[in-house]
């Protein structure tokens, strides 16, 4: 699921939520709605690329369609 991809992306870079958000130019609470556990808030397709770029992983990773990053 995304929501889990994307708290291993961001703790594996060693960055707290705040951090991430920051990063990505959203409000804290944006960034929380995308990893929050029951996944209902997905980005724009425009955010999943830059989140893909920040973490330095793929879309295809992201949304669990490749095993590999």
């Amino acid at each position: 699921m995304f929501y889990k991809r994307l708290k291993e992306a961001r703790q594996k870079a060693g960055l707290t939520q705040q951090q991430a958000a920051e990063a990505l130019n959203l409000s804290v609470r944006s960034y929380q709605r995308y990893e929050a556990a029951n996944g209902q808030c997905d980005p724009p397709i425009a955010t999943l690329v830059e989140i893909a770029d920040l973490f330095n992983v793929s879309i295809d990773w992201l949304l669990c369609r490749d095993k590999n990053k």
